[in-house]
């Protein structure tokens, strides 16, 4: 029992260290695995390997480093561009591989002979992301908005910087979804999340505003989260919740969610728990299966609910049982736990597998711990 009272500890206290704000996860794989190893005695070679996974994890892959342009210098002849063709300043992948994947995607199958053309005279280009707007509206004149778009939409996969032309064209062109992707890379370049783009969260918020106008239900959803958050226009939490409000009636799942959210803390409309549970049950039916984690979370603080683990262990389950990463890894610590059901190690291990095996950097830890102490395996 000491044991497990020692692992109850450490489970916890890694946890806090993982599912923390964001901010806080900024520990590279080395030392992380170097704060498991250290704080929590995890010697073992079972706890190591799953410990290990972290570094593919999706949450950890940004924080191994970038991988730039080894012929990159600012003090060069070409005015601090890469000399090499095809590549982008301040690119997220080497210029090498940014080459290489261009060069794949002109010879793609899935492309028309009129977009390989277009292709085709990109890779010979010296630097794609500052291809002039005039040029490639010359070049991509053959092609319907629709065809440009998707042509950006292969690009973005391997350079947001390379795509953003091409997505400038085909909304001018009137695509709507190229101007909803072109509107997300200017918003997400203002936080430093896309390299090499100058993002512009006043603009943005302008194109997302258009296309609400227009009835695109993920516009309205995205312009409702500018302005809940305040970014690029006035923060408004009555106008954030009206926007929500037209993208749930419009079917999108994560509007039910931050409906949710403002209903149970009383922000651009009155608190209302009950209400706020019916968003989120409506949002869990229609695919958002965060909102089942929602209902659970109130029921196993009792906000404005009677505490109830029974149903703290029904919504988990039903997250997880629908798919939830965060659901299988919840689900795991009930069983772990005894929460809302027997204490079951056996079956914590299986769910902390499941979510393990999703790249769910707790749930890999956790699995070591398990691991580590004998608890659920064999």
């Amino acid at each position: 029992m000491a044991a497990v009272r020692s692992f109850r500890c450490a489970f916890s206290r890694v946890g806090s260290i993982l599912s923390g704000h964001p901010a806080r996860r900024t520990n590279t794989y080395p030392e992380l695995l170097r704060i498991v190893s250290r704080k929590y005695g995890l010697s073992n070679m079972f706890a190591i390997e799953h410990a290990r996974s972290l570094r593919d994890s999706p949450v950890n892959a940004t924080l191994l480093g970038r991988v730039r342009c080894s012929t990159y210098s600012a003090n060069s002849k070409d005015n601090g561009k890469c000399p090499t063709a095809s590549c982008v300043t301040r690119h997220s992948v080497g210029s090498s591989e940014l080459a290489a994947a261009l060069d794949k995607l002109t010879n793609s199958a899935t492309l028309t002979p009129t977009q390989k053309e277009v292709m085709s005279w990109l890779t010979r280009q010296p630097v794609p992301a500052e291809v002039a707007l005039e040029n490639l509206k010359v070049e991509t004149a053959k092609l319907t908005a629709d065809d440009i778009f998707k042509l950006g939409s292969e690009l973005a996969a391997v350079s947001a910087a390379v795509a953003l032309p091409f997505f400038e064209v085909a909304a001018e062109k009137g695509d709507h979804n190229a101007q909803y992707s072109l509107a997300t890379i200017l918003l997400k370049g203002q936080f430093g999340q896309v390299d090499g783009i100058q993002g512009n969260e006043k603009r943005a918020a302008k194109l997302y505003e258009e296309l609400a106008m227009k009835g695109h239900p993920y516009a309205q959803l995205m312009l409702g989260t500018m302005y809940f958050k305040g970014h690029g226009v006035e923060q408004s939490y009555n106008t954030a919740f009206t926007l929500y409000k037209v993208a749930a009636k419009n079917s999108v799942p994560m509007a039910f969610s931050r409906l949710g959210h403002m209903y149970a803390e009383g922000l651009g409309v009155e608190k209302d728990i009950k209400e706020a549970l019916s968003c989120w049950e409506k949002g869990g039916e229609f695919g958002d299966l965060d909102c089942y984690l929602e209902i659970a979370n109130c029921y196993k603080k009792g906000s404005g609910v009677e505490q109830s683990n029974q149903l703290v262990f029904t919504y988990t389950e039903k997250a997880a049982d629908k798919g939830s990463v965060r659901g299988m890894y919840n689900l795991g610590v009930c069983y772990f736990a005894g929460t809302g059901t027997e204490i079951d190690f056996t079956k914590a291990v299986e769910y902390f597998s499941k979510a393990s095996d999703k790249d769910f950097p707790p749930a890999q830890v956790n699995l070591g711990n398990m691991y580590y102490h004998g608890l659920g395996v064999e």
